[in-house]
């Protein structure tokens, strides 16, 4: 009787094993999905070496081709921007090395974006760094909220 009853239970423990085994590389494929989700209206503050500078305010992204999206701030709450960034759907990511601020029409103002990344569809971080800053791209500012749209 007590072999049937050791039995039972590893068999019970294998099962409760497989389930969560499938469970979790479930949830990693969710994790692993290329950023389609990546149009939408952000809820961000803004920092400068982990010091608020910029309470909550609202970016836009949209994307216009399958490698590149626009991210703005259309109120021009933090800073007047909107710029054209290329897009890594592997990693769930975005940059530009260089792209100009479609907002400023008068003369080309560069913006830089080394980190881009939407992170589970709701949360949003970037950095980046402005030409027409008080030291030209010497300041490096994150960006970081999640999706409100």
């Amino acid at each position: 009787m007590n072999k049937i009853i050791y039995l039972f239970a590893i068999i019970a423990a294998m099962t409760v094993i497989a389930s969560c085994e499938r469970e979790d590389f479930q949830e990693n494929n969710v994790d692993e999905q290329s950023i389609t989700s990546i149009p939408g209206e952000w809820e961000v503050k803004a920092y400068l070496n982990d010091t608020l500078i910029y309470d909550t305010f609202n970016i836009f992204t949209s994307q216009v081709a399958g490698d590149s999206i626009i991210i703005n701030d259309t109120v021009t709450n933090f800073w007047n921007f909107q710029v054209k960034a290329e897009v890594d759907e592997k990693r769930n990511s975005f940059q530009t090395r260089l792209s100009n601020n479609l907002m400023v029409k008068d003369f080309a103002v560069g913006v830089k974006i080394p980190v881009g990344k939407i992170i589970q569809s709701d949360s949003i971080y970037l950095e980046m760094q402005f030409e027409d800053d008080i030291t030209p791209f010497g300041n490096n500012y994150q960006i970081k909220g999640h999706r409100i749209k």
